[in-house]
């Protein structure tokens, strides 16, 4: 178990009892480091406490007390690529009659988009390996582990797959040379290696904190993953070993990422930096981890298994990682191993999956987003008390999910049912917020609220019973909405003040080490000691960014500002918050606003 979860604890079960009814003579599991490549596994065996197994010895013995001298491989996930590496080592020694079915069970055998994004940003290792920890060491975990390259797609799933795995919005532009090395989508085996060793582009190592510009994988790791799929990926099998591929299906899988470019804005008011975006795409074909072209690939006999269904039906969330606690997926499992040939539920041909409807959230921004069931289900982060400095991430929801790429944010659930959205926003800035409805993987509606500004206060609920046509947002933590944001993000606010101060903020230019203002977009209106004023900021494309009721000491300030001047210690007194303890006043400061955003 790892975090408590027994993923296998259920099919062990099954497997005694198999034992015990005499089904089976007997069964042995292979607990083995993950981390390490499956050929190391296999060729140098099990690293235990206090002794070394070796999986061929240990596999000889069991054939050697077997009725029939041979026995059954059962791999999940990637158990699978050790089994395929194993029965070709076994051929080599003459012993590959030793086995009888090979059944594996969601296994990545060409690799898997999740684990290249994974390698490239950080996302979270849920799902795959159990693992839950911030993406900034999950991608440092990641860069320096073999076993995390075997899983990142192979040449093999080229072949097959039309989409491109990587694609770039042309808003990339020049950004370290990406569109002029690979063009606007990798869609070749070579160009994805380029990517990831970064060959063909002039990106830069990015810094340990920052997850949004893709990493730079290891040369030596790659190439012996690389090593390794060339060996199993085109490794035949020996036909008079029966094969048997089960595949999840139904959930939404990560199937790629496409890159944008985006503006560095601090309350509407942005910058010439930029900075590069990654957003995850997904696919209905598979078990949210793995896709069906990669579990799904030798002769003999595929089975799908439609998890959507399954887990609507019993009111779970099984995904790749609990495959094996589907009682359908186990049943097939026990069935192929007894010889026993019968109807199971839940079992569909390929390419014949129900119409699934789903509603994906997005949010990019520094503001988290909670969903809630009628029955308090929970999808989306989470606090675990146990594991204080762990991510934490809950999935309640029958049939949803959850991933966290930087500030952006995705939660899925199914398009049916009374389900509540909450935001809550932890830094000051804006943000974005799309909710997609999805028939399978076609988009039939869709809505945005797009550069919406937020800070540590900002909260909102949002009923997702059908597409919004608006959010209400709290920015006070007095319960009461504040700011109303149309679908077209107009931003209306619902406590207007007749007085107040505007402040126009053009592009700054350097002078001194200091911004200049341009002050004749300056304007204030009859700014008098101690009274009650709402700052109004907009750049020039932009309305309304905050209104919030604020106290200044008038000192002599102009009203008709003629001339263009840094600003001085003398400009930054003449307008100075006052203590904010009238009403809902907030602490303003421009000057130091101003700093912060252009990082003087």
């Amino acid at each position: 178990p790892f975090l408590r979860r027994q993923i296998y604890k259920a099919f062990s079960d099954d497997l005694d009892n198999l034992v015990k009814t005499n089904k089976i003579h007997e069964w042995q599991p292979v607990a083995y480091d993950w981390r390490m490549s499956v050929d190391d596994i296999v060729d140098n065996g099990v690293v235990l406490e206090n002794e070394t197994k070796n999986i061929i010895t240990e596999l000889e013995s069991m054939a050697h007390d077997s009725d029939t001298g041979k026995v059954s491989l059962v791999g999940h996930s990637n158990g699978g690529l050790l089994i395929k590496y194993l029965v070709k080592k076994l051929e080599d020694k003459g012993e590959s009659d030793l086995i009888d079915n090979v059944v594996l069970v969601g296994s990545p055998e060409l690799g898997t988009p999740q684990g290249l994004v994974a390698l490239l940003h950080g996302l979270d290792f849920d799902g795959m390996f159990g693992v839950l920890a911030p993406q900034k060491y999950n991608r440092q975990l990641a860069l320096n582990i073999a076993g995390v390259y075997a899983l990142i797609p192979s040449s093999k799933i080229f072949e097959n797959n039309t989409t491109p795995i990587i694609s770039f919005d042309n808003s990339v532009g020049d950004f370290a040379g990406i569109i002029n090395g690979y063009g606007n989508s990798i869609d070749t085996y070579k160009e994805l290696k380029d990517f990831i060793l970064s060959t063909s582009d002039d990106r830069s190592i990015p810094d340990f904190d920052n997850t949004n510009i893709p990493a730079t994988g290891n040369e030596s790791l790659y190439n012996k993953a690389e090593n390794l799929h060339s060996v199993i990926d085109n490794y035949t099998i020996p036909s008079f070993i029966k094969i048997y591929e089960i595949s999840g299906t139904g959930l939404p899988t990560v199937s790629g990422v496409k890159y944008s470019r985006n503006t560095h804005c601090l309350l509407d008011v942005c910058t010439d930096r930029q900075f590069l975006v990654p957003e995850i795409t997904t696919t209905v074909d598979g078990d949210k981890v793995v896709l069906n072209s990669s579990s799904a690939v030798l002769p003999g006999t595929r089975y799908y298994v439609d998890m959507n269904i399954y887990n609507k039906d019993n009111n779970v969330n099984l995904d790749h990682a609990y495959m094996l606690q589907n009682n359908s997926i186990k049943k097939l499992v026990e069935n192929i191993v007894t010889g026993v040939d019968e109807p199971i539920p839940y079992v569909i041909e390929k390419n014949s999956l129900p119409t699934i409807k789903t509603k994906h959230i997005s949010m990019h921004s520094p503001v988290n987003i909670d969903v809630y069931d009628q029955q308090g289900r929970h999808t989306g982060p989470c606090v675990d008390p146990d594991y204080p400095d762990m991510d934490c991430i809950e999935q309640e929801i029958p049939n949803s999910s959850y991933m966290a790429l930087g500030e952006d944010k995705y939660i899925t659930i199914p398009n049916e049912g009374t389900y509540t959205l909450k935001l809550d926003g932890y830094e000051t800035g804006t943000f974005t917020l799309n909710i997609d409805n999805y028939e399978n993987d076609n988009k039939t509606d869709s809505v945005e609220f797009k550069d919406v500004p937020t800070t540590t206060d900002t909260s909102s609920t949002v009923d997702l019973t059908t597409l919004p046509k608006e959010i209400l947002l709290d920015n006070n933590n007095d319960n009461e909405p504040d700011l109303k944001i149309n679908n077209n993000s107009e931003v209306i606010d619902l406590h207007p003040k007749k007085e107040s101060t505007e402040i126009f903020v053009t592009k700054p230019i350097s002078q001194g080490g200091k911004p200049v203002l341009d002050t004749e977009k300056i304007k204030t209106t009859e700014i008098q000691e101690n009274v009650n004023k709402t700052v109004l900021i907009r750049t020039r494309s932009k309305n309304v960014i905050i209104k919030k009721p604020v106290q200044f000491v008038n000192k002599q300030i102009n009203t008709n500002i003629s001339t263009a001047v840094a600003p001085t210690d003398s400009i930054e007194t003449n307008i100075i918050p006052m203590s904010a303890n009238v009403g809902n006043s907030i602490k303003f400061d421009l000057w130091k606003f101003i700093k912060r955003l252009f990082n003087y």
